[in-house]
């Protein structure tokens, strides 16, 4: 990340901006994620539509208010959050939404697979900041949570 804007955030000025970059690429997973989740969301067809229907859109709540923390910190660190969808379909990670299936049960292993990822590069990402930066770590702790909750709720519409 180039742009630095002025920031007392006691770390030195590298630290602040390797954490902001490996943020941005978190908020572009998670920006990534809650698209996929909102357009399984509108497209989904099936039994349970509307328990699925619903649950859907509550987790996509919880993917944006994760997104907005995140640009909110990389701004504290004193960088420029890379938070549109342009943008943001640059850095993501996650593996892209496969488009055409409506069927509830193929939606929800697609969203179980890409949360799992999620939940996977946001430990790798702890890992990286939390000897550095506790208040980054918090973060991503309390993101990894909900995460994995959520993770929780799409697993549990399996029988398996």
């Amino acid at each position: 990340m180039d742009i630095q804007f002025p920031s007392h955030v006691a770390l030195p000025t590298e630290t602040r901006k390797a954490i902001a970059e490996r943020l941005d690429i978190h908020l572009a997973n998670t920006l990534d994620l809650y698209s996929q989740v909102k357009q399984a969301h509108w497209t989904l067809k099936g039994p349970q539509f509307f328990a699925r229907h619903e649950l859907f859109d509550e987790v996509a709540l919880h993917l944006r208010q994760q997104a907005d923390d995140t640009a909110e910190r990389i701004s504290t660190l004193g960088s420029y959050p890379s938070g549109t969808v342009r943008m943001a379909a640059k850095k993501s990670a996650i593996t892209p939404h496969d488009s055409g299936h409506v069927s509830g049960g193929h939606l929800l292993r697609d969203l179980v697979n890409r949360f799992s990822m999620h939940a996977s590069m946001i430990r790798e990402m702890l890992q990286y900041v939390e000897k550095d930066d506790p208040a980054s770590a918090d973060l991503l702790t309390e993101q990894l949570r909900a995460v994995e909750l959520d993770l929780w709720f799409f697993e549990s519409h399996f029988n398996e």
